[in-house]
């Protein structure tokens, strides 16, 4: 017999999934479940169901930029403050050499770049989070609406077009420099899959493409899939049917 009223009183805990650091920078994924105070009944006589986990990202920066959109940040702690960028100097004869130009967001985009040290919490998701660090000289592209939270020297832009070949992204956001960041990903972080081309061949369908690198070339075929070649990386989800998270 299903008692009339099982026991709801929960407990909710926190436990880090994911953290990766860059310098002085570090990028969290918290995972947030619940623990009931009094034992469950056995299980053919419980009439709620499970409490679903929640994710959330947290950012601790130390230096460069923190990025993110300011609807997806739930929490700023700390001494950050509003990124601006600098004029450009002037040029003179005694002026000294122009250095590299600090990382700011493109031009069109509307997110929300903060400088100085603190901490960031973004607003819990039930979706899965995957954090990584950026490097290398060609951009990542990936849809708009996954990207979660940058740290350190990130640039975000509006890729040039054609620069997604396959027509992935409905909105293709590219990101380049030395950075942490943080994406809504449709499968648990371990079963991303990264594979690299060196000149190769890479025959599937675009619609399992979470990431790729710009530069590579891409032809189409019948059936939905397509191949890329060329030198780069693409990040595939493993399959639609496993594209759920828990």
């Amino acid at each position: 017999m299903i008692p009339e009223s099982p026991p709801t009183d929960l407990i909710w805990k926190a436990q880090e999934v994911q953290s990766e650091e860059l310098g002085k920078n570090r990028l969290t994924v918290l995972e947030h479940f619940a623990e009931a105070v009094a034992p469950l009944p056995p299980p053919d006589q419980q009439a709620v169901a499970r409490v679903p986990r929640w994710r959330q990202l947290q950012g601790e920066l130390g230096e460069g930029l923190l990025i993110a959109e300011d609807a997806q940040l739930q929490l700023l702690a700390g001494e950050l403050e509003p990124h601006r960028e600098p004029p450009p100097p002037k040029p003179g004869l005694f002026s000294a050499p122009a250095s590299a130009p600090p990382p700011v967001i493109g031009s069109g985009l509307d997110y929300a770049a903060y400088t100085g040290q603190g901490r960031a919490l973004g607003t819990p998701q039930r979706g899965h989070l995957l954090v990584e660090r950026l490097s290398g000289r060609r951009a990542l592209l990936i849809e708009a609406s996954a990207f979660g939270l940058g740290l350190g020297r990130l640039r975000l832009s509006v890729p040039r077009p054609g620069a997604d070949p396959g027509g992935c992204f409905t909105a293709p956001l590219a990101l380049s420099g030395d950075a942490l960041i943080a994406l809504s990903v449709p499968c648990h972080p371990s079963e991303v899959q990264k594979i690299s081309l060196k000149n190769g061949l890479l025959r599937l369908d675009p619609a399992l493409v979470l990431a790729h690198t710009e530069g590579l070339g891409f032809r189409g075929s019948e059936g939905g899939r397509g191949t890329y070649y060329g030198e780069g990386q693409v990040w595939v989800a493993p399959s639609l049917d496993l594209r759920r998270a828990p």
